[in-house]
């Protein structure tokens, strides 16, 4: 597979963890009110990283260019 699509895999991936995790009333409680990438990350950790992401830094990082890729395609249609 090219490393591109992996990367947009990956990228995929962790916005989909995202999007369940931010919705956890766990992730909700423990942050009392909007949910960070450092509590999601910590929901996660271990599924995370069986996928190859290890650290919260990574996860966000991975989140930001997911966006930004979605946000350049939008803006080249």
């Amino acid at each position: 597979m090219e490393w591109r699509a992996q990367a947009r895999e990956l990228q995929e991936a962790c916005y989909r963890y995202w999007e369940i995790g931010s919705e956890k009333p766990a992730v909700k409680g423990a942050c009392n009110g909007r949910p960070r990438y450092e509590d999601v990350f910590a929901y996660f950790r271990r599924e995370l990283a069986e996928i190859g992401v290890d650290t919260c830094d990574e996860f966000a990082k991975l989140l930001v260019r997911r966006q930004k890729r979605l946000s350049q395609s939008a803006c080249g249609d």
